[in-house]
């Protein structure tokens, strides 16, 4: 790429163009150039003009093409469309990043504008050059002005004072010689900047920074990209915070006619199913969905939900009110029908079983197991061992199963816990033993579209929510109700309530104390709704740090932390507060979490934000990765 000249502005446009040059006065100083990092392509036809612009405008198009190019010159700003651009990866690669944008983003048709913005102010400190004009592309979208306008609105507000601050405040130290220093400051001073504007910009600002880890991760061989099978236009562009995901097509996944056709109870609306990364992950496997009875699938949901009066937030998001109605705790072990749900929006599916890598076996049987027959999944044995034997009688035992079985895995029946036993077979439990599968449930507030991003810890209602019902059989959960409401201090404590996530999340802590089982939903769903889960540790000889002790549970077996949670690439102790058992049964747990910290809260929740996307779309890496060879 040819050299720019951002110091000094030559009237003959790009003077190391063809038949072009420097003119009369130019200082030779300076002709030498510097690198360019950025090179702007214009278009053709369909200008790129806002909403207000284009309603004036609405016939306007562009046909005039100029054979020229210039620099932008140092200092000055311009409006970047991502529609035709190319980048130097050395040369600026970490600070060219598009803004966040997509459902439940403050704003929109801003990403490639704020992109422009920060890689220019990066490209000016660092002394590299960006360049506007030829190549032309032929843009003949043209997008609707109303919808643009309502998606611009904020951004036509905002973009006023970023730009003043792009131009006026924005400042590098000299130890911020290299694309990625200079990004981490420019992201630090965004989110101290515009905190108060929007609570966006600070994620904004976490997200730049991580863009900047990734590129470390790639440079080091930590990350290996890879090419994808899956068409980029088919791959969906928004990448959601917490939970189900997004509806997307692929490649060879099933398209929503296909599964309403085979699985009319599912419904054809995925808008809550699967990530771009499912997809891109869940398409290196060929997959042959197997082919058994509707009564180990589509009859047991609908028997589950008619016992229930037809309530149904098991196939459907639900809203607080109605998702109460049936109890909460009804669709935490029912996310095999979710889960489902993203296998069939994900996988690359194969007709034929001998040309598959992976068998996924449609069974949605937790549901027909709970209803009224929990006893440690010794029930309805003659609908497992029918399924058993269908399996056994049509499948290729060469081939790697993956079985559905997301409810308290003490709870899976004695066929599915010896499918476990195989190496061959994964079966997907909520809990240890198992694919541990965090949080997955109908609630709408848990879904992507409702996601805007956790709460600054000073603007939250409460600085601890303490709502769990208090049983004999767990110890501390007594010690913990007795100690909260004891408590007269200055801080405000919520001690009564359902825990959802409207109020977690207006909490700056949650108390998670022991329950019946080491992995609590709990947990999950603290951490997804951005509060901070206070637990109760102890050590344990044996079997070291756990979160579940002092309880009296029948068959009760000790589970360490890190058997009883996803893995993650720190410990958890980063996220949570740990209270020690021994304080704990001194009295002092209020008065310990009086004493914490600002900065370490801040701490904590900083980094809990970012664990709480990677919780809630590990399923497919746990499950599928690493790729079949």
């Amino acid at each position: 790429m040819a050299p720019a000249n951002p110091y000094f502005f030559n009237t003959l446009y790009d003077p190391f163009a063809t038949n072009s040059d420097f003119v009369r006065g130019y200082p030779y100083s300076l002709r030498a150039g510097v690198p360019t990092a950025i090179s702007h392509g214009l278009w053709l036809f369909t200008p790129d003009y806002d909403a207000p612009t284009q309603l004036l405008k609405p016939e306007e198009r562009n046909s005039n093409y100029l054979d020229m190019v210039q620099t932008i010159p140092h200092k000055i700003l311009y409006p970047m469309c991502s529609m035709n651009v190319a980048f130097s990866r050395e040369l600026i690669g970490p600070a060219f990043m598009q803004g966040l944008m997509g459902e439940g983003q403050p704003w929109a048709r801003y990403d490639d504008m704020f992109a422009g913005w920060a890689s220019k102010v990066v490209a000016d400190h660092l002394g590299v050059g960006v360049k506007s004009g030829k190549p032309y592309i032929y843009h003949n979208k043209l997008s609707n002005p109303f919808i643009n306008l309502k998606k611009e609105y904020k951004g036509l507000d905002w973009q006023e004072e970023m730009i003043r601050f792009f131009a006026n405040e924005v400042s590098f130290s000299k130890e911020a010689n290299t694309p990625i220093k200079a990004y981490v400051e420019l992201a630090n001073q965004i989110k101290k900047r515009f905190r108060q504007t929007n609570k966006y910009f600070e994620r904004m600002g976490d997200s730049m920074i991580i863009w900047t880890k990734i590129w470390d991760q790639v440079a080091e061989g930590v990350i290996q990209p890879i090419p994808s099978r899956v068409s980029d236009s088919l791959i969906p562009k928004q990448y959601p915070p917490i939970n189900l995901g997004i509806t997307g097509g692929s490649m060879n996944s099933l398209s929503d006619d296909d599964i309403l056709q085979l699985f009319p109870f599912l419904g054809k609306d995925r808008h809550m199913t699967v990530t771009a990364n499912d997809i891109l992950i869940g398409h290196r496997w060929k997959t042959y969905l197997f082919p058994i009875d509707k009564k180990f699938n589509e009859d047991s949901v609908l028997t589950y939900i008619d016992s229930r009066g037809g309530w149904d937030c098991i196939t459907q998001i639900c809203d607080l009110e109605f998702l109460g109605k049936g109890g909460f705790q009804y669709t935490d072990y029912m996310a095999e029908v979710i889960i489902f749900k993203k296998l069939l929006a994900s996988l690359n599916f194969v007709k034929d079983i001998k040309d598959a890598d992976l068998v996924l076996v449609p069974l949605l049987g937790v549901s027909s197991v709970i209803n009224g027959c929990r006893n440690g999944g010794r029930c309805r044995n003659e609908w497992f061992l029918d399924l058993n034997t269908e399996i056994e009688q049509k499948s290729n035992s060469s081939k790697k199963h993956l079985y559905l079985a997301s409810q308290d895995s003490s709870q899976n029946h004695n066929v599915v816990r010896t499918w476990a036993q195989s190496q061959n077979n994964m079966v997907v439990n909520y809990g240890p033993q198992g694919f541990v599968v965090p949080s997955l449930n109908s609630d709408v507030s848990l879904q992507p579209s409702y996601w805007k991003g956790c709460t600054p810890l000073d603007e939250r209602k409460h600085f601890l929510l303490a709502g769990f019902g208090a049983r004999d059989h767990l110890k501390d959960r007594a010690t913990i109700q007795n100690q909260v409401d004891a408590y007269n201090g200055t801080k405000s404590v919520e001690g009564h309530g359902d825990l959802n996530h409207s109020l977690t999340s207006d909490s700056v802590m949650t108390i998670c104390p022991p329950g019946d089982l080491p992995f609590q939903k709990r947990f999950f769903d603290t951490i997804l709704s951005c509060s901070i889960p206070v637990v109760v540790m102890r050590e344990v000889e044996g079997i070291g740090k756990t979160y579940w002790s002092n309880v009296n549970v029948q068959g009760h077996k000790m589970f360490s932390v890190e058997d009883s949670y996803p893995k993650l690439d720190f410990p958890y102790s980063d996220i949570v507060v740990e209270i020690d058992g021994r304080v704990l049964e001194s009295g002092g747990m209020m008065e310990y979490l009086e004493d914490l910290p600002q900065e370490v809260l801040e701490s904590k929740l900083k980094k809990l934000s970012k664990s709480g996307t990677v919780l809630s779309m590990t399923f497919m890496v746990q499950c599928l990765m690493p790729s079949p060879t």
